[in-house]
């Protein structure tokens, strides 16, 4: 210790306290599980790093239950079919602060006994995106879904659709048992097509935003989120309101905004003298799959923050269960060339990882295709890096992140941003 004496009991419990405040998990990467259970009542798991205690849960802005268990049930009435989206927050018992939140619908049932349906992310009320997925739980085996006034058809979860003509659209899903069926409809305005942007605002070339043919071939389309509008959809997003990366700075929501012309925007800029940036995470979890995504992020002259699309696993436990840094620029001065790819595993934080002899300031096209047997990175529609050390592959839920970090505590001299085209996952 700075001049070699020894700290009082006090003041070394402070500073621990101090240091356990930086090097926690930040709340940010908490989230809340949310599934169908009889009856008619949700099944609801605190998922993160939280401390335990007593937390009370809101229910629509009013509390619902005190409980100090992190998996808890709650009821929820069940009458009408139209989706009418909840809002269910977890906070310390007392407190204002949010640890976790979730948007979810319950369709009306038939009976007291019918299944349980639990809609937990569709599309926006106005989008003009022709594609939809729906993503929903269900206390009964027995799904089927509608589009508009077409027949019912057994479905997967979740339901997609694509060449969605402009206008309205209805999305019905249907669970059903010998006890009943519980039904919930959502609606959807597919806008015209948008007029062309400008020359400043379109996305310069740098890559192909076609998934590559052999990465998806049999695989489902279960997300797809063009960030249109000037809203991000929260049902699928789940925004950091915490502590920035490693304790540097702050994560807050409102550095998430959407252009207008279907690019996320995430901006790391000074306010009041701190240093403030965001990070999002995104509600549905799978164990393998293929993810794609169109980013860059403006080059830093303080060589602070750094633009990162990774998977975290759905325990948050990483790395043990695994984490995958699909895009990673660093924090060089003044340059996002080259950027990498990173497989952290391990309870040592052992990783691989790749150099992409390309610039990360300007549009690319990155995907990761990943099963039980290999991760293979793709650059703008090439296989560029395969891991296939079985020990590296997690076999876990894994969610993925969009992230502006701080890698120092330093004063930006200018905002710094970092841009998204789209997200799209299938499995």
């Amino acid at each position: 210790m700075p001049g070699g004496f020894p700290l009082r009991l006090g003041t070394a419990v402070a500073v621990a306290m101090a240091l356990a405040a930086v090097l926690a998990p930040s709340a940010g990467a908490a989230g809340l599980s949310v599934h169908a259970a009889s009856g008619g009542r949700v099944s609801v798991r605190l998922l993160g790093h939280v401390t335990p205690g007593a937390y009370d849960v809101v229910l629509d802005g009013r509390r619902a239950k005190r409980t100090r268990q992190r998996s808890f049930m709650l009821a929820v009435p069940r009458r009408a079919t139209q989706a009418r989206w909840r809002s269910l927050v977890v906070r310390r018992a007392g407190a204002r602060r949010v640890l976790a939140s979730a948007r979810f619908a319950v369709g009306g049932a038939s009976s007291r006994r019918a299944p349980t349906l639990v809609l937990l992310a569709a599309p926006p009320a106005t989008t003009t995106s022709t594609s939809a997925v729906l993503r929903f739980s269900a206390s009964a085996p027995a799904t089927a879904c509608r589009l508009d006034a077409s027949a019912w058809k057994r479905c997967a979860n979740p339901a997609s659709y694509r060449g969605l003509a402009p206008g309205q659209h209805a999305f019905g899903i249907r669970a059903s048992d010998r006890h009943g069926s519980s039904t919930l409809t959502v609606t959807s305005t597919v806008a015209g097509t948008p007029p062309a942007s400008t020359p400043s605002t379109a996305p310069p070339a740098g890559g192909s935003t076609a998934p590559p043919p052999a990465a998806v071939a049999g695989r489902s389309l279960v997300f797809d989120d063009e960030f249109d509008g000037t809203a991000l959809n929260t049902t699928s997003w789940s925004r950091y309101n915490s502590v920035g990366n490693a304790g540097n700075g702050l994560r807050r929501p409102e550095a998430i905004s959407l252009d207008g012309n279907g690019h996320l925007v995430i901006t790391a800029q000074m306010v009041n003298g701190q240093l403030v940036s965001g990070g999002m995470s995104n509600r549905l979890n799978l164990t393998y799959g293929y993810f794609e995504f169109r980013v860059r992020t403006d080059p830093d002259p303080t060589g602070t923050m750094s633009g990162v699309v990774l998977t975290r696993p759905q325990s948050d436990n990483s790395p043990i269960d695994g984490e995958n840094d699909m895009y990673e620029t660093g924090a060089d001065v003044n340059t996002r060339n080259p950027f990498h790819s990173y497989v952290h595993y391990g309870a040592n934080n052992s990783q691989y990882y790749f150099a992409h002899n390309a610039d990360g300031a300007q549009w690319h096209t990155i995907g990761m295709a990943w099963s039980p047997t290999a991760i293979d990175i793709y650059r703008d529609g090439t296989l560029v890096w395969t891991v296939s050390d079985p020990v590296a592959i997690p076999d876990v839920a894994h969610h993925i992140c969009v992230q502006l970090d701080a890698r120092f505590t330093h004063t930006l001299t200018t905002p710094v941003t970092m841009d998204v085209d789209y997200v799209r996952i299938y499995a």
